[in-house]
């Protein structure tokens, strides 16, 4: 009887199939998108980064003004580029108090390995320099009480992004960082994913200062992992349709 009813509950199951497949593929061409509330945002909000991911270098030893007590990544609201987030060891190492931040500047560089294919020199890695210099000016943006200039508060944080051959891709900077008010610890810069491989992943990372490597042995690999998570849902989607179809005998 069941091969009587094939010839009305084909077309359905079909169309069934070929929409869950439509779905999957669409999740797959886009991996890299992500619902806007679970990104962050380059604004100076540095709360916004509790709980994203992270790994943290050490505060010990000299040249603590140039050791990051952590280094954060997360895919940016906008949902098209990839944020990150520094925050340096205070000049003695304790909690920050008011007095023992840092006025001087955080020069790092961050190595991307696009695609985690584990070599960092392959025409489609990337390094980004940069170059933090917390500026005098108060959160509000009045006059400095420093003496310095308010308006170097725009350049803040400056980088330029090249491949492993020295070419130059692009350069950005902005008032992504702390102010010597506010602690000179904490800035934070994005790159466009159409930069790193325009999508290509994983991304295996990690960062050097002129005091120490983060993380000290290995590297930080990263996925977009809500996006994963769909592309798998969708899967079991297609699976379970599979496996329904198969138990009332329609194939």
């Amino acid at each position: 009887m069941w091969r009587d009813r094939l010839p009305q509950r084909g077309p359905f199951i079909q169309a069934l199939l070929a929409a869950g497949a439509a779905v999957l593929i669409l999740l797959a061409v886009s991996p890299l998108r992500a619902r806007a509330s679970a990104g962050v945002s380059l604004n100076g909000r540095f709360s916004e980064w509790n709980g994203r991911p992270a790994i943290s270098g050490s505060c010990g030893g000299p040249g603590r003004a140039e050791s990051l007590a952590a280094f954060y990544w997360a895919l940016d609201n906008n949902g098209r580029q990839l944020d990150f987030m520094s925050r340096r060891c205070t000049t003695n190492g304790a909690a920050y108090d008011g007095h023992n931040g840092e006025r001087g500047s955080l020069r790092l560089r961050l190595y991307i390995d696009v695609g985690g294919d584990g070599s960092f020199v392959d025409a489609g890695d990337r390094i980004l320099t940069l170059l933090y210099t917390p500026s005098n000016c108060p959160p509000n943006g009045g006059a400095s009480g420093g003496g310095g200039n308010c308006a170097s508060a725009s350049e803040a944080v400056r980088w330029v992004l090249t491949d492993p051959a020295g070419r130059v891709l692009l350069t950005g900077q902005g008032a992504w960082g702390q102010s010597v008010g506010q602690g000179g610890l904490d800035c934070e810069w994005g790159v466009d994913l159409s930069l790193l491989g325009g999508g290509k992943v994983p991304l295996a990372m990690y960062v050097e200062t002129p005091a120490e490597r983060v993380p000290a042995h290995g590297t930080v690999l990263w996925t977009p992992v809500p996006a994963l998570s769909a592309v798998l849902l969708g899967v079991a989607f297609l699976v379970g349709v599979w496996f329904a179809v198969r138990g009332k005998g329609w194939a």
